[in-house]
């Protein structure tokens, strides 16, 4: 998100993006750890490091796409399919952790769940003068 707002200020400061690509890159190492290779039986990158063969991820791709988008000179024309890879990887991760049954879980031992079944506008509906004190 953050290489996302520099990139729509056009990227005044290039120390700050090289620092936050670095990071996104450090962060798409680490996620091989839990996300590994896809391995379809063709032999495909064989000759790579172990960690490095077969196909990347789903998962990691998304992020190493919005790695090489953040990483041209020409990348906020490309801000629309960053979002998309951002949103399909935030999707995927929520399909993967599956937060929806956590809470169910926690609820069976807990006879608690930590958020409550509200839209926003279910909030304000609910209890509006709670607001006045945060504005």
């Amino acid at each position: 998100m953050r290489l996302k707002q520099e990139c729509k200020l056009g990227f005044p400061n290039q120390d700050l993006r090289n620092e936050l690509l670095a990071n996104l890159s450090a962060k798409i190492e680490m996620g091989r750890f839990y996300f590994p290779n896809v391995d379809k039986g063709d032999r495909f990158g064989k000759e790579k490091p172990f960690a490095y063969r077969n196909y990347r991820n789903l998962m990691l791709d998304f992020l190493v796409y919005a790695y090489n988008i953040y990483n041209r000179a020409d990348a906020v024309r490309y801000l629309k399919h960053a979002e998309i890879l951002q949103k399909e990887f935030t999707s995927l991760l929520f399909e993967t952790f599956n937060p929806t049954d956590f809470l169910k879980e926690t609820k069976k031992a807990t006879d608690r769940t930590f958020v409550k079944e509200l839209r926003f506008e279910d909030f304000l509906n609910e209890n509006p003068e709670t607001l006045k004190d945060y504005i």
